[in-house]
């Protein structure tokens, strides 16, 4: 940030606020910019930015690649966003007031880096990791730094203790070399005290992995949900306290599913958002905050697969009812030497359609399929190659269809024809016999 005294045009001054964040071990205080203010333009920075292709990981697939590790270890890039650069030509359209004492006058200021709050900061950010993993000549590292990263959260894992120290120590020389200094290093088991000062190792102790509280001395995964009941029960309050509940990978889905379905009955209550809902829902939502403390005491096992596995096994559970339907999935490994160890990867639940279209299409699709339909099953010679026949369409009135000569015509594996290409005045189109009608003339 450089303090100025003059500015080009175009120029933005960004809105900003500071945000106190109590639970943090680094940054109580972030500073947040709003970058979609409109100006008297009517446009803001964020209209005008280009947001660049999406670079982030999917954090499922980074969590479930977590639980396949024994020995995991995580960690984030100190202040990222300020680790780039802006093109000099750029930075004007990041400015802000700023002054330290409310004494003071205001002056203002040009941010020099990538900022927070901008459209395209995230995709700045990824790119400049990415052309590492680009730059680098070791495969194991540049696939870590590509598929591990989830914006500024590392979260990797090795079966062998000393190959992930050796990957962690490589990518985080890597990082620093362009700026990245990695921080908050977190293990799930003992690593030598000269490691964890050449890592700037955080403490051994509970942490915090992509949302979900990880317990690292018992590694053990757990939920740190805090939500406070309040006394009027709304649309709004029972919106807010679901969307507190962070659970990617789908293990709270059983208890969050009530919730849902409460928050559906709603919808068909058609209440306003600050209504008061009725007496019966309230008094399920408030057993159901009542039971939503006990999550803290859920602890489940990080690690799903076992030592010495000669056979894994993936079982995917589903079922369905009127309200819900929902799958889980779970590892099944064993081996000679071990007993059969079974656990939950990951699940999904989902509130069942307010409008129940099943019955219909059960008449539509299905019972029409129970009529046989010989034409299908038999072999007829009623199209040939180079025939003329017509491109039947439901839109149009059969003096306007299409035209065209049958060129190829392709067998299913029982060696009878259903589909054909026509050469039209427009081009080669593939129809199903049922749409193709041939005309009675000689080729």
């Amino acid at each position: 940030m450089s303090k100025i005294n003059e500015y080009a045009w175009p120029h933005y001054f960004l809105l900003h606020h500071g945000v106190f964040r109590e639970h943090s071990s680094t940054t109580k205080l972030r500073v947040v910019f709003n970058a979609s203010a409109a100006t008297t333009s009517n446009k803001s920075l964020n209209d005008i930015q280009m947001i660049g292709p999406p670079l982030l990981n999917d954090i499922f697939s980074i969590l479930l690649r977590f639980r396949q590790y024994k020995y995991v270890a995580s960690a984030d890039v100190e202040k990222m966003y300020r680790q780039v650069l802006v093109q000099p030509d750029q930075r004007d359209l990041q400015l802000i007031l700023w002054r330290e004492t409310a004494s003071d006058e205001l002056s203002v200021y040009r941010l020099n880096t990538v900022t927070y709050g901008t459209a395209s900061a995230p995709y700045l950010s990824m790119r400049c990791l990415r052309q590492l993993a680009l730059d680098t000549d070791d495969k194991i590292i540049a696939r870590v730094i590509n598929e591990d990263f989830f914006v500024d959260d590392l979260i990797t894992g090795e079966d062998d203790p000393q190959v992930l120290l050796n990957i962690c120590e490589k990518t985080s020389e890597i990082l620093k070399s362009a700026c990245f200094p990695l921080r908050k290093w977190t293990f799930n088991y003992d690593v030598n005290k000269e490691v964890f000062k050449k890592l700037s190792s955080g403490e051994h102790c509970q942490n915090k992995t992509l949302g979900l509280g990880l317990q690292v001395d018992k590694d053990m995964l757990y939920f740190t949900t805090n939500v406070e009941n309040t006394s009027k029960v709304t649309k709004r309050t029972m919106m807010s306290v679901i969307s507190q509940i962070y659970d990617p990978l789908g293990l709270l889905a059983p208890t969050i599913i009530i919730a849902k379905v409460l928050l559906q009955k709603l919808w068909l209550c058609k209440i306003d958002w600050d209504d008061a809902v009725p007496t019966d829902i309230e008094c399920l939502w408030n057993r159901f905050i009542q039971n939503l403390s006990s999550l803290q005491n859920i602890r489940v096992p990080r690690y799903v697969m076992s030592e010495h596995v000669l056979n894994c096994e993936l079982h995917i559970f589903t079922d369905a009812s009127q309200n819900a339907y929902g799958a889980c999935a779970y590892i099944r490994t064993y081996s000679d030497q071990s007993s059969v160890s079974v656990k939950l990867l990951c699940a999904k639940s989902k509130v069942a359609p307010m409008r129940q279209i099943f019955w219909k299409r059960w008449a539509k699709e299905y019972v029409a399929e129970l009529q046989t339909r010989t034409k299908w099953k038999t072999r007829q010679d009623s199209l040939a190659i180079n025939q003329l026949a017509l491109i039947k369409d439901d839109n149009l009135p059969p003096l306007k269809w299409k035209l065209g000569r049958i060129i190829r015509m392709y067998p299913g594996t029982d060696g009878i024809s259903r589909v054909a290409d026509l050469l039209t005045s427009s081009g080669i189109t593939r129809r199903a016999f049922s749409k193709i009608c041939p005309l009675p003339v000689s080729p």
